[in-house]
């Protein structure tokens, strides 16, 4: 399996990368932010850096009219066949705090 950094690198060749964030990430945005993001927000992922913690990657997403901080990859949800969606979906079956 790929390394953490080597995964965060060939997002960021791949980027943009659209994705939805999963319910506790919406949950968490929404307390934190005071928005009102669902599951079925569409996100850009515009970059991605791993973080050499327990945080494992952190992704830097987009969505129009909210500015908002870097995310777990473990909680954004990409559609089969975009992009690296093989190797962000095995990373986040085997991601420790997945």
């Amino acid at each position: 399996m790929e390394t953490y950094h080597e995964l965060a690198e060939k997002i960021r060749a791949n980027v943009p990368i659209k994705a939805i964030p999963n319910r506790k990430l919406a949950d968490e945005l929404n307390q934190k932010l005071g928005s009102s993001i669902s599951p079925r927000d569409r996100l850009t992922i515009k970059n991605a850096l791993d973080a050499r913690d327990a945080r494992g990657i952190l992704c830097q997403v987009e969505m129009p009219g909210l500015q908002l901080p870097p995310v777990p990859l473990t909680q954004l949800v990409v559609a089969d066949g975009l992009p690296l969606s093989e190797e962000i979906k095995a990373y986040q079956r085997n991601f420790p705090a997945a």
